[in-house]
């Protein structure tokens, strides 16, 4: 019985949303039912709306301010409960433009969202590669206010909020990709061998090692349609060698030197981490030991 009037009421909720959003023939007085209607059972549509990841009726609600404080606050605690930061940055967008808001609520909001973000992708990456298990469970996370992307010293993931909610907001699997993208660096142990090198072209190698292990995985959560000028970047090194790990490609662009507009073309293409946290500590520091041996076991582990 409860059950056929949850669906009773999605019916009602999307007749209504139909309705007013395209209004073909619809009266004045009717408008204003099917208004009053959403916005008596505005944290029911809400939580509807979430689940069904439904942004352009959640949006018309939104815009039409058919959300009053309360239902706005508890959809918006949903959408993050739900790791759906598309839901959740309409709903704060509407929060901040009707009410007076308090703007470290929403930043801890959205550090929520972000790490709900990177916990679902470490999911969906042992899902598709158990064999990973040690690596992908090796961080913890900490947002980081003063950066605009994400990345790892081998013991954090620092992120930007907004950067991880982008990148997921861009496609599940563009958010797998960063995580399983910085795990790589650790893994390769990219981040500890950075002695003696130029520090431009060794990002940049270690950038298009791991994107070219990933773009190669046979797993849907990380797949995505290589670019042109991926792929010619991938041809042009694999006439220097036939691996492409990050110190044959670092002697590779140490050895054939391109113009800049290339050299920025390809760190554009490849750029997916801030590897900032590379450089912060002194390398023979005994914490950094420590953490160069901890990877040094999950890879042989690993093997």
């Amino acid at each position: 019985e409860r059950s056929v009037r949850e669906d009773r009421f999605e019916a009602a909720l999307y007749n209504s949303i139909g309705r007013l959003m395209y209004p073909y023939r619809l009266y004045a007085s009717a408008k204003e039912r099917y208004k009053d209607f959403l916005r008596d059972n505005a944290k029911s549509a809400a939580r509807i709306l979430i689940d069904d990841d439904n942004a352009d009726a959640l949006k018309y609600m939104c815009d039409n301010a058919l959300f009053d404080e309360a239902s706005a606050g508890t959809a918006s605690e949903y959408a993050a409960e739900c790791s759906n930061p598309r839901a959740a940055g309409i709903i704060t967008a509407y929060i901040n433009t009707h009410f007076e808001t308090d703007m470290d609520d929403n930043y801890t909001q959205k550090i929520n969202i972000g790490a709900r973000i990177l916990d679902s992708a470490r999911g969906n990456l042992y899902l598709a590669m158990r064999f990973m298990d040690i690596a992908l469970c090796a961080f913890a996370y900490k947002p980081d206010e003063g950066r605009q992307m994400a990345g790892t010293d081998g013991n954090v993931i620092y992120y930007c909020p907004d950067y991880v909610m982008d990148r997921y907001e861009a496609g599940r699997g563009y958010a797998d990709r960063l995580y399983l993208h910085m795990t790589l660096h650790c893994i390769y142990r990219h981040i500890f061998r950075i002695s003696n090198r130029k520090v431009r072209l060794w990002n940049l190698a270690c950038d298009i090692a791991v994107e070219h292990v990933i773009d190669g995985l046979p797993y849907g959560c990380v797949r995505m349609r290589i670019p042109a000028v991926r792929d010619l970047c991938y041809r042009k090194i694999s006439e220097y060698t036939s691996i492409l790990n990050a110190d044959l490609i670092y002697k590779y662009l140490e050895n054939n030197p391109m113009d800049e507009d290339t050299l920025k073309a390809w760190e554009n293409e490849f750029l997916v981490d801030d590897h900032t946290y590379w450089y912060r500590e002194d390398k023979n520091s005994r914490s950094n030991m420590k953490n160069e041996q901890k990877w040094d076991d999950i890879s042989r582990k690993m093997q």
